[in-house]
This record gives C-alpha cells, structure tokens and sequence, in this order.
C-alpha cells in the first residue's frame, strides 16, 4: 500500500500537514485528501510536486 505525507513549502517535518493520505481529488481549487481511515481533509492550495518514490506530496497554500 502507497500512503503519502502532505507538506508545505519542502517535505521537512516542521511543514508537514497531513500523514497517510491514500486518495487525492481535486474540486476547484480545494484538494481533498482522504487518510487511510477514509478521513476527508481540505485544503485551499495548488499541487507543487507528488514524489510517488518517496511517498510525498508538495502544495502550496492559496
């Protein structure tokens, strides 16, 4: 299973916002990101960079 940690700015644990996201969507210009206990989140920002090695989510906030 690929679960992702979400950050801001640079995947550094000071900007880390949301662990274990396993589904992203995209409404507007809100992302919504489930954890894997099928927890929505929200979050008014842009996708900068998805590292699917690393398992790690960049954004930018809006």
């Amino acid at each position: 299973m690929c679960l992702s940690n979400v950050y801001e700015k640079s995947p550094d644990a000071d900007n880390l916002i949301f662990r274990n996201i396993a589904d992203v969507q995209f409404e507007g210009n809100t992302l919504v990101m489930t954890d894997i206990m099928g927890v929505p989140r929200r979050l008014e920002a842009t996708v900068k960079k998805i590292d699917l090695l690393e398992n790690y989510i960049i954004v930018e906030m809006s």
